[in-house]
């Protein structure tokens, strides 16, 4: 079931061709031939794109391509392609042509001047093999006065060697007698040293025999105390009821006294105890001067010297003193008899003058033979430079040089000129490749833009000089013909045959979209005018009908789709009498085939001729519904 609102019908008759257009696109279904318009748009757009890289990147690569012959299109189309390619290629045969005549050009200059620089260098080789010769000469003749200037030191080396020589007997000499001297005072040193302990031994001794000689005569004076004090020892050891060991009296009435400075004798017995060891003490010391006696006799008859040995110490520290300047001496004509010929200071010590005297004769004799090989060195330098000389007399080297420095730069800028010539055959030829290959796309996608750009311009009704009148609108025409005709078959009998629905299908200017857009002729003026100029009445008819028109095609068209209800919202109170009866009856016609009616009216004559009616009545208590049949 479908149900069109009065609404709609009046929309379908006022509406432009935009708004009628969406309708019977909801109405007939009509969006596929749309989609296919849009798709045709999308499509035309993406080949657009695709055109323009393709003429951009070809812009591009041929606009980096310096040709002589220009070639000027406002357009890339398909002729200036095949124009720039066939320039590109004409170039391309004249880039190489040209590189190979620069290449040919660079290779004969390269020979010339490979043989000019040749013979410069063998030229110049002989010439610094010349000058090389020179600074060797010079260099000997440096080391032959050299050697010559060493020669006449070998006078010196011999006059150096006798020196040392001489000289080497007396320093061993006075080296041991040196050592001899030192080992001598040594050992009265030894005797100074036994003497002064001697001497403090006798100290020693008369200090201990004077103390151990009053100590004896102590003890001796205790001893005698107490012998003469034994009784009062003895009363000591008295007890009562115990007999006297001396009397056998029982009683000790006056017993004797013991003195109190008198020694016991344990005291007694340690104090000779002391006196053995201090007896003990000077014997000791006794001995001791008797040994350092004998050794002093015996070093000083070993040394066959006075008992003076102080004086003796003194005498040979002057002796020393005055050897070791001489030993001075001597070490200081060795050394610089030593320094003369090596340049540094003697080691006595591990020198061993024949060894010595075997190196300078070496050295002498060496040094006569470098002179005499330096020599005939030299000679023989003097011959190859006199003869090598006479190659290079009269040659001008700066002239040759500034020769070729010219040809050098003159080949730099053949060289030069053979790379850019190189770069512009291999620029062109890589161009070329480039441009061939976009230029295949590019006439393939230009041709398929023209036919899509052709196709969405009739489908979207843009084709120049042709009514604006798109794909779908095109569609739809031929079902707003049926349309018009269906409701005209009504239209003509509610209006007494006065008016007749027509599509416009012309305007004042081509670029107007009117494919759906409605006039209507009055028959009696014949003349045709706007829809919109038609009286509310007269417009209500025409929607009516129309509305009913495209009930019948819908019906005949849609595949069993039936639009069987009818609403009608007011739209009676503008008409007359007569065409509201005209109308009624037009709508009894609809119900009685099966359709069904609704009108909403508060026309009280509608009312009357309307059997149902479903009655709404305003009340207190809010509004109510009331069903007649």
């Amino acid at each position: 079931m479908q149900c069109l609102h009065n609404g709609e019908f009046l929309s379908i008759l006022l509406a432009e061709t935009g708004e009628r257009t969406e309708i019977f696109r909801r109405v007939f279904d009509t969006d596929i031939f749309n989609r296919i318009t849009v798709n045709l748009n999308n499509k035309q757009k993406e080949a657009k794109d695709k055109l323009q890289e393709l003429k951009v990147a070809f812009a591009t690569i041929s606009s980096n391509v310096n040709l002589e012959e220009k070639v000027d299109s406002k357009e890339i189309n398909e002729l200036y392609i095949n124009q720039i390619l066939e320039v590109l290629k004409n170039e391309l045969i004249k880039n190489k042509e040209e590189f190979r005549a620069s290449e040919k050009e660079v290779k004969e200059f390269e020979k010339s001047y490979k043989q000019f620089e040749d013979e410069l260098k063998e030229k110049f080789n002989v010439k610094i093999e010349v000058d090389s010769i020179k600074k060797s000469i010079d260099l000997l003749d440096i080391k032959i006065k050299e050697f010559v200037s060493e020669e006449s030191k070998s006078l010196k080396y011999t006059e150096s060697l006798k020196v040392i020589k001489e000289n080497l007997k007396g320093y061993h000499e006075l080296i041991e007698n040196n050592n001899r001297l030192k080992s001598k005072i040594q050992r009265v040193k030894e005797i100074i040293i036994l003497q002064n302990e001697h001497e403090k031994n006798v100290n020693d001794y008369t200090l201990q025999e004077a103390e151990f000689k009053a100590s004896n005569y102590d003890y001796l004076e205790k001893e005698d105390e107490f012998f003469r004090e034994q009784a009062g020892i003895l009363a000591l050891k008295l007890e009562e009821n115990k007999p006297c060991p001396v009397c056998g009296s029982l009683e000790h009435p006056h017993p004797a006294v013991k003195s109190t400075s008198v020694l016991t004798k344990e005291e007694l017995d340690s104090l000779k105890k002391k006196l053995a060891l201090k007896q003990k003490n000077l014997n000791h010391v006794k001995e001791k001067i008797t040994e350092l006696n004998s050794k002093i006799k015996t070093l000083t008859e070993e040394l066959e010297m006075s008992e003076d040995a102080e004086k003796e110490y003194k005498k040979l520290e002057e002796d020393l003193k005055e050897n070791t300047l001489k030993l001075q001496e001597i070490y200081n004509i060795i050394n610089n008899a030593y320094r003369e010929i090596s340049g540094k200071a003697i080691n006595l010590q591990s020198f061993s003058f024949e060894k010595y005297e075997e190196e300078v004769t070496s050295k002498i004799l060496k040094m006569k033979e470098e002179i005499t090989k330096t020599k005939t060195l030299k000679e023989e330098k003097q011959k190859e430079f006199d003869t090598k000389s006479k190659l290079i007399e009269n040659i001008d080297f700066d002239s040759f040089e500034v020769k070729l420095k010219a040809n050098k730069k003159s080949l730099d800028e053949k060289r030069s000129m053979n790379v850019r010539l190189k770069m512009a055959l291999e620029n062109n030829k890589t161009a070329l490749e480039r441009l061939e290959k976009i230029s295949k796309k590019l006439i393939d996608i230009m041709k398929e833009y023209n036919i899509l750009d052709e196709l969405y311009r009739t489908a979207s009704g843009n084709l120049p000089g042709k009514p604006k009148i798109n794909f779908e609108q095109y569609i739809q025409t031929n079902y707003f013909d049926m349309v018009v005709q269906e409701a005209n078959k009504r239209f003509m009998r509610m209006t007494d045959a006065r008016f007749q629905l027509l599509r416009k299908e012309s305007s004042n200017r081509i670029s107007d979209k009117i494919a759906l857009e409605l006039e209507v002729l009055d028959y009696y003026n014949g003349k045709k005018r706007d829809v919109k100029s038609l009286s509310g009445g007269e417009a209500f008819k025409a929607a009516l009908c129309l509305a009913l028109g495209l009930s019948d095609i819908i019906q005949c068209y849609s595949g069993g789709v039936q639009v069987d209800t009818l609403f009608i919202d007011e739209g009676f109170g503008s008409l007359d009498s007569e065409s509201r009866e005209q109308a009624i009856n037009t709508l009894n016609q609809l119900a009685d085939g099966n359709k069904l009616i609704g009108i909403i009216s508060h026309v009280s004559e509608l009312q009357e001729r309307i059997d149902k009616k479903i009655i709404i009545e305003k009340g207190t208590d809010g509004s109510k519904i009331k069903i007649e049949h």
